[in-house]
């Protein structure tokens, strides 16, 4: 099984990011991993389009963006155009999650689906296919540090 490094930028500080990206960078990492809250979909905010250009600005590793906001369609071309190489979506937040995840993939980005705890893997199964990838969340979205679910790991096992 290959293991990939992505840390969570939403732990970073963002007084000196441009010193974290370029320490994680040389340190091996694989993926930036960032967390893009808009306080509606999930009760908190966190990273923008002039963090995505930071990162990118001082590194060339993959940024997968987790749009935890609500009407992600509307807002994907912002973090494509500042340099994601990976956006996720949730099925609840979009009323047209298909017709987005196939309009991602057409600006040449790779297209994930994330699952909120209490969703299940059934209600996404046909659009399976249409992704690169899946994140099975662990946690309740929105805030860093919480504890995790135990009965995630059947989604995770399927």
């Amino acid at each position: 099984m290959e293991r990939i490094l992505c840390p969570s930028m939403m732990c970073a500080d963002y007084g000196s990011l441009k010193n974290e990206v370029i320490a994680l960078d040389s340190a091996g990492i694989d993926i930036f991993h960032c967390d893009i809250m808009d306080g509606s979909f999930v009760p908190n905010m966190t990273m923008g389009i002039m963090d995505i250009k930071t990162i990118r600005k001082y590194s060339d590793k993959p940024i997968d963006c987790h749009l935890m906001i609500e009407n992600p369609s509307s807002k994907v071309d912002w973090f494509i155009d500042a340099g994601a190489d990976i956006i996720y979506i949730h099925p609840e937040s979009e009323r047209y999650v298909i017709k987005t995840l196939a309009y991602i993939k057409s600006r040449g980005v790779k297209a994930g689906i994330a699952l909120n705890p209490d969703t299940s893997i059934e209600t996404v199964m046909e659009m399976l296919n249409l992704v690169d990838y899946v994140m099975v969340m662990t946690v309740n979205p929105g805030f860093a540090g919480q504890t995790f679910i135990d009965f995630t790991k059947d989604k995770i096992k399927n």
